[in-house]
């Protein structure tokens, strides 16, 4: 597990909620007590030292209120921030002892690094609330000797400890600072008091001892003082050079060091900020979940099948005066369809009858039985032995409703086994309808760029580098994921339309896969097709971030309980960008790139997911995990097409298998063809399909004058690729029972 996951799990445990934890790139660690959001730098420190640092804000965000931070009356803050952190880090010893020896090692650690910036400092001139910073974080001065403090002030060492309140933190604070001033004004009249003649004596010559103790020494003739060390060489500073300390107040800065108010506390946020990592890869980069407006995301059914009527319809296609006449022939692509829709009944009709069976099965599992009350005749007899003679009732519940979103990679890597994948998406369709459950079909493309909702005045305008983010997300901000402003969801199939219109889609949809055939692999097709409906790259992280919104909305809309969520692709999702802050004067978000590590988040549910290495399949695996957060009674089935030559090396660097299970994974793959691989890639169920087991026809076929051995070959591997595939079918079918 990374070590962000594990200290970010610790601050959960700790503070005993679900805190938003964030490893980000900031000076120093804070809590937002508001939003319950915990930002931590990446330290570069002991595991003591880290824990410490976690347990002292954790500290923070279950005790310290949010509202009343501000007003802690006229006083310098560093005075509330000192006796806070004794407060609330007493509180988390007490809750959790373990932490005691943390916090120890911790800040002796970092004060043998000098971190509190005092071990070069005559300590009983530091102010009293560090000397209380320094009590009750150190405890000693070089592991032996106890901080000073002088006749009056223990009492206010003692008060620290009691405070039970932020309210008794600023109370403290304002008399701590009271009586420091009130103290300081007495020492300026004593010394400002002019000594008489009788007191000469011995105090004029001990005050002389105390002016050499004080300040430097000042060299001789010979350039040398009576103290050549090089710390007090290093003190005084190069000769002829103006100190630091000259500007200014100069008050409460002696022999160049700062005994100013509260020193200790500055001093160690500023070394604690050279622990933080400052390499810009390592800082992950929070991408917040947009709610997508579905208006300009979906291409409804009607309209993508409108554009293919009017460009069939053009005149080079049916006026034979036409310059460019060539005309349109769908009579072999219509033939196949029709012979596709018979030949699918029996397969149809297999997931139906699994369905209907593994969901009575598991309705079967749910049943009760209870007793009515009434007795029963027929055991009246068996009284005097049995006291169990009332009649029982069995319940059976019904059956969840059920839903699926079809999600299909419209992609040109898809070019050669789109014709055979859209086949497969359109036996789920028919069986989706005879099984009487509500789907809908999408295609994520990026090529659909001329649609837009004329009602809506935010409408998308055509050009990748118009920045209106309106077009995609409802509430654009700065963080939020920039789905690609072409991105479309074009809805090829559904179930709310009547058996006449989904033959139409269904015909229409099996046309354009079959010109790609025909393209690239010539199957006797020949016609055109629409430009915005060919393939193009593959927006699946973006289409994987609209079924935030898109699994709602059709839920609500059917009424389902559980849904199912089918992607169908063969490769990695193109990268995806971010919503970045107005560049320079301009007011307008922009899109930048997202690369590097990336953690998912959607602050509305409270969810951060893990930190991803990878924009591609990194990311998906990342998106998957989140949507299963949001939408725990759905489930994510992934369809990967896929080529023989790329299976192994997907299997064994995309699947995080250890080497035993994948060797055994990749044998059975080249065996059967087929793999279905549960908990994969952020998938529930990920079934793998070859490539060329989708082009291979598995009906039975033998030439008239085969021989016998030919005849058993053929008629085993027509058996072998049945098999399989109902081997596939059946698993999915039990997914979504």
């Amino acid at each position: 597990m990374d070590t962000n996951d594990i200290k970010g799990t610790l601050a959960k445990l700790l503070a005993t909620e679900n805190l938003t934890v964030e490893h980000c790139k900031c000076e120093t660690a804070s809590f937002d007590v508001k939003n319950r959001v915990l930002s931590l730098p990446l330290w570069i420190a002991s595991e003591s030292v880290y824990d410490m640092l976690v347990g002292h804000e954790v500290g923070h965000a279950l005790y310290t209120p949010a509202d009343e931070w501000e007003n802690t009356y006229d006083i310098p803050k560093s005075y509330v921030n000192i006796l806070e952190d004794v407060r609330i880090e007493k509180l988390m010893k007490d809750k959790f002892p373990g932490l005691r020896k943390d916090f120890f090692a911790g800040y002796r650690e970092l004060n043998d690094k000098d971190f509190f910036g005092v071990n070069v400092m005559d300590l009983p001139k530091l102010k009293l609330i560090d000397r209380i910073n320094l009590h009750y974080k150190v405890g000693v001065v070089d592991h032996t000797k106890p901080i000073p403090f002088v006749e009056g002030e223990h009492e206010w060492v003692a008060k620290a400890d009691t405070c039970k309140s932020f309210e008794d933190v600023c109370a403290l604070a304002k008399e701590i600072y009271d009586w420091s001033q009130d103290q300081e004004k007495e020492m300026e009249k004593v010394d400002n008091m002019p000594s008489s003649s009788d007191e000469q004596g011995d105090s004029q010559e001990m005050d002389v001892i105390q002016e050499k103790q004080d300040k430097p020494q000042e060299s001789d003739e010979s350039g040398q003082g009576d103290d050549p060390s090089p710390q007090n060489q290093s003190e005084r500073g190069d000769q002829g050079e103006e100190s630091e300390w000259d500007e200014g107040d100069t008050s409460t800065k002696e022999g160049g060091y700062d005994y100013s108010d509260g020193v200790t506390d500055k001093n160690f946020a500023e070394n604690l900020q050279d622990l933080a990592e400052t390499h810009e890869y390592a800082h992950p980069t929070y991408a917040d979940v947009p709610e997508v407006n579905l208006k300009h995301i979906v291409v409804p059914h009607d309209k993508w099948t409108n554009d293919c009527d009017r460009f069939w319809a053009n005149d080079c296609y049916t006026d034979p005066n036409h310059d460019c006449y060539a005309p349109i022939d769908f009579t072999k692509i219509d033939e196949d369809y029709r012979e596709f829709r018979k030949s699918i009944n029996k397969e149809v009709n297999y997931m139906v009858k699994e369905f209907e069976c593994k969901k009575s099965a598991a309705a079967y599992a749910r049943a009760s039985v209870s007793k009515t009350g009434v007795l029963d005749t027929t055991k009246l007899f068996q009284y005097k032995y049995n006291d169990d003679i009332f009649r029982k009732i069995t319940t059976t519940p019904d059956g969840k409703n059920h839903g699926l979103i079809f999600t299909l990679d419209w992609s040109g890597s898809m070019h050669q086994q789109i014709h055979q994948t859209v086949k497969q998406l359109l036996s789920l369709a028919f069986f989706c309808r005879k099984a009487k459950i509500p789907f809908v079909a999408y295609a994520f493309s990026d090529q659909y760029w001329e649609y837009r909702d004329d009602s809506d005045p935010n409408g998308y305008s055509r050009g990748h580098d118009h920045e209106d983010f309106n077009a995609y997300a409802k509430a654009p901000v700065a963080g939020q994921f920039a789905i690609y402003q072409s991105m479309r969801l074009i809805e090829f199939l559904t179930s709310d339309v009547n058996n006449q219109k989904f033959e139409r889609l269904a015909h229409y949809l099996f046309r354009l896969s079959g010109h790609f055939q025909n393209r690239y692999n010539y199957y006797g097709y020949n016609y055109p097709i629409p430009n915005q409906l060919n393939l193009g790259g593959t927006p699946l992280n973006d289409c994987l971030l609209s079924l935030r919104t898109l699994i709602p909305t059709f839920k609500k809309q059917h009424g389902v309980e559980k849904l199912h969520v089918v992607t169908l692709t063969d490769g990695e999702s193109n990268t995806i960008g971010i919503i970045q802050k107005p560049r320079h004067e301009s007011n307008s978000l922009w899109r930048g790139s997202l690369h590097g590590r990336v953690v998912v988040r959607d602050r509305k549910i409270g969810y951060h997911g893990k930190v991803t290495n990878d924009t591609h399949s990194g990311l998906t695996k990342g998106l998957l995990e989140y949507l299963k957060y949001a939408f725990p009674s759905t489930n994510f089935i992934g369809f990967r097409v896929i080529n023989g030559s790329d299976a192994g090396h997907f299997i064994r660097w995309g699947c995080g298998y250890d080497y035993h299970e994948t060797e055994s994974i990749i044998k059975s793959w080249k065996k059967q063809k087929s793999l279905c691989m549960p908990n994969t890639n952020g998938y529930q169920e990920l079934y793998l399909i070859s490539q060329k087991s989708l082009e291979t026809n598995t009906d039975f076929e033998v030439q008239e004058d085969a021989t016998n051995a030919q005849i058993r070959t053929a008629f085993k591997k027509s058996l072998g690729a049945k098999a399989n595939n109902k081997k596939i079918l059946s698993s999915f079918i039990t997914q979504i029972a």
